[in-house]
């Protein structure tokens, strides 16, 4: 509006005020992709949440080196949670398998959602070899 009216004594005033429009279009359209990138993408959880998932984790399986890399991807109502579980490097893989399994059933209900899990030996020595 004021474009139209003062374009007689201002022949400038319009092409500025489209520039600032465009880029208040801009801008609102990154904020929109940068709030919805992050969900897509994956995002940590919040400290508390971590926390409290890995002293759940700790308290039923204290033989393990711990959790790590959790991440939560939230694709509309459905979300799917990672995570790494460190256990010790000499477990046997069935044994592993079943803690792991047991961790995702502890992990989706404070999650609610389809959660997987990656089982990680722990390497010892510098090498990984001892």
């Amino acid at each position: 509006m004021v474009g139209a009216l003062f374009s007689r004594s201002f022949w400038w005033l319009d092409g500025l005020l489209g520039i600032g429009v465009s880029l208040l279009i801009l801008q609102a359209g990154l904020t929109i992709i940068r709030s919805s990138a992050s969900y897509l993408i994956g995002e940590s959880p919040a400290d508390d949440v971590i926390q409290r998932v890995k002293a759940a984790v700790e308290a039923e399986f204290p033989q393990l080196e711990g959790i790590h890399h959790l991440h939560v991807h939230n694709y509309g109502e459905h979300s799917e949670v990672t995570a790494h579980l460190k256990v010790p490097g000499a477990m046997r893989v069935d044994q592993a398998h079943e803690i792991a399994t047991r961790v995702e059933e502890l992990m989706t209900k404070e999650f609610e959602g389809d959660v997987t899990i990656h089982v990680e030996p722990e390497k010892h020595g510098q090498d990984g070899n001892d």
